[in-house]
């Protein structure tokens, strides 16, 4: 009687259910014999730089500082019920009042005034914006041609559909932002 030999290398298989409820089996395709991926490390899996650092704790001053940072911004979320937009008009109110002060202060104290870039917008960037405004407002005045001349209902129905579903899209955004109060 001869022996019974088992190939050691695994079969894929899939399971298909027919309508009278019989299950039947079909061998796919058995894994060709290839050598097995390399093994990385943690650190490597997670990009190896200083954010696998950081999540794998090697630097372990950063990784406090984040976790700190993020319990303090979360109990000031979620538990004390601060807004995110308060949060940020706030920190820029505080911004403009130091460098208020501080531009005072240095003439004052004949110290030199506060480092500021010029706070101006370039023209190519306006002339961009300038391009596209002038495109989405040619693209509205096409369509309330042919909804006006045309007389076509459809077209009409279409765009007040969308541009109430925006409308409610931007309010949803706005409560979600917490500006709801302001309306």
């Amino acid at each position: 009687m001869g022996r019974l030999q088992v190939d050691p290398r695994p079969i894929l298989l899939s399971c298909t259910l027919d309508v009278s409820g019989e299950v039947e089996e079909l061998a796919l395709a058995t894994l060709a014999t290839s050598t097995p991926a390399p093994r990385i490390s943690g650190h490597q899996a997670l990009g190896g730089g200083p954010v696998a650092d950081e999540l794998l704790w090697k630097r372990w001053y950063a990784s406090i500082g984040v976790l700190v940072s993020a319990t303090t911004l979360w109990i000031l979320f979620e538990r004390a019920g601060y807004n995110l937009s308060s949060f940020v008009a706030n920190v820029l109110f505080l911004l403009v009042f130091i460098l208020f002060f501080w531009a005072k202060s240095a003439s004052l104290l004949n110290r030199p005034l506060p480092p500021l870039q010029k706070l101006e917008i370039p023209e190519e960037i306006a002339a961009k914006a300038a391009g596209v405004i002038h495109v989405y407002a040619n693209h509205a005045l096409s369509i309330a041609r042919e909804i006006v001349i045309d007389k076509n209902l459809k077209v009409f129905l279409q765009h007040l559909i969308s541009v109430v579903s925006a409308t409610s899209s931007l309010l949803s955004t706005l409560r979600f932002f917490s500006f709801s109060q302001f309306l």
